[in-house]
């Protein structure tokens, strides 16, 4: 058992300390059951066995199809918290499972999960981007959400477009591409140079939204008020002059009443789960800083 001050937690297996460009990095070495008990992405001793099997097998799953890379101890890949958050009913959980993975064409599948999907999974393409991949059994479908927490993002169409190096005058922005939950692929900027085309995923990068399920609307200013009687910068007008009141800035909003990515009590998964024996590594690394990325897979 190894403790680290800096994180106040301990780990089992071997602590590795490397160089990783210019930053010092602790990597804990450890056997892929040992890992399994000290993740946090579950840490709910009243959920069913079944439930919590079920994600000791996703997780071991992923593990496994990462063995020979680094695994950030994040959400980013799984979160991992070494012995400090080892409890009962999920050491049961690993130990009813051992050895099982998710397979799929012979190999281990891709067994990506999230938090709180908004109440609907999706593609490879919607959570990372790119092309379609080998992975049928990643798709977009409905499930219950209890919670899924609204979020609402605000800006001036001038500072959004900005962000994205838009170079002339906004006067619009819609998704132009969509998934089939519903995900953003696409959005367009136009505007006085016309159309830029940005990547969803970069947008949500860019932005730090929660995820690319949204709803992108502009909301027109209302009207300028009438000018005050008398005068233009304090003095009364000139014959000839006339009195020029500023309008306000388009604002643009992002909002999903259905998504949220905040660490909820229950998983979405969106895979099958064909449960065989293990035949991989039985290794896995957990590093404190990110090296290997999930992606938002909500």
């Amino acid at each position: 058992m190894v403790a680290v001050a800096s994180t106040g937690r301990r780990y089992r297996g071997v602590i590795h300390a490397s160089d990783a460009g210019g930053a010092l990095q602790l990597v804990n070495e450890i056997d892929v059951e040992e890992y399994l008990r000290g993740m946090g992405e579950i840490r709910e001793p009243g959920w069913p066995a079944a439930a919590l099997q079920t994600q000791a097998i996703a997780a071991r799953t992923y593990a496994l199809r990462s063995a020979g890379a680094t695994l950030c101890s994040t959400d980013q890949c799984q979160v991992y918290l070494g012995q400090t958050a080892e409890y009962g009913a999920m050491d049961a959980a690993v130990n009813a499972t051992r050895g099982q993975v998710v397979r799929y064409g012979g190999g281990l599948a891709d067994t990506v999960y999230s938090a709180n999907g908004g109440g609907f999974t999706a593609t490879p393409e919607e959570g990372f981007g790119g092309g379609q991949s080998d992975t049928p059994y990643l798709q977009a479908v409905p499930y219950p959400s209890v919670d899924p927490e609204p979020w609402t993002m605000r800006s001036t169409l001038a500072e959004m477009a900005g962000r994205f190096g838009y170079g002339g005058t906004a006067t619009g922005a819609h998704v132009t591409r969509a998934g089939p939950s519903g995900r953003a692929l696409d959005i367009t900027f136009e505007g006085s140079t016309g159309p830029l085309v940005v990547d969803a995923q970069r947008f949500q990068t860019v932005l730090k939204l929660r995820s690319t399920l949204f709803t992108l609307r502009i909301e027109e200013p209302p009207p300028p008020p009438p000018p005050p009687p008398g005068a233009i910068d304090g003095g009364a007008p000139s014959a000839g002059e006339h009195v020029r009141v500023a309008s306000p800035p388009k604002i643009i909003g992002l909002t999903d009443p259905e998504e949220s990515l905040n660490r909820r009590p229950w998983i979405a998964l969106a895979l099958l789960l064909l449960v065989g024996s293990a035949s991989a590594a039985t290794r896995v690394r957990a590093a404190a800083a990110p090296a290997t990325r999930r992606g938002d897979y909500s």
